[in-house]
């Protein structure tokens, strides 16, 4: 295939790629909210957020700390900080 070809079915297939994704989110969400038979437990759910932040944390910092032995430009401590952050919306692209 050409290399436009190449391009283009690439972006047709991220393309499917999020409108699906995007589907199976509206899903659950609307299954979530819609269930009668839901409790919802703060408890549960701050420890869960929390539970999330630190194993996010866990990883990056001890990864970014070796990645910057060799690594030129360093990844500066506001960019970890902004990788754990990001991390925790969902799927990446």
């Amino acid at each position: 295939m050409s290399e436009e070809s190449q391009q283009r079915t690439k972006q047709i297939f991220e393309m499917i790629s999020f409108l699906f994704e995007s589907f199976v989110f509206l899903y659950i969400g609307v299954a979530v909210m819609t269930s009668n038979a839901m409790q919802w437990n703060i408890i549960f759910i701050a420890f869960s957020l929390l539970t999330m932040v630190l194993a996010r944390a866990f990883w990056v910092y001890p990864l970014c700390t070796v990645l910057n032995v060799k690594r030129r430009p360093r990844i500066p401590m506001n960019h970890q900080h902004m990788i754990v952050f990001a991390g925790l919306r969902g799927a990446g692209l």
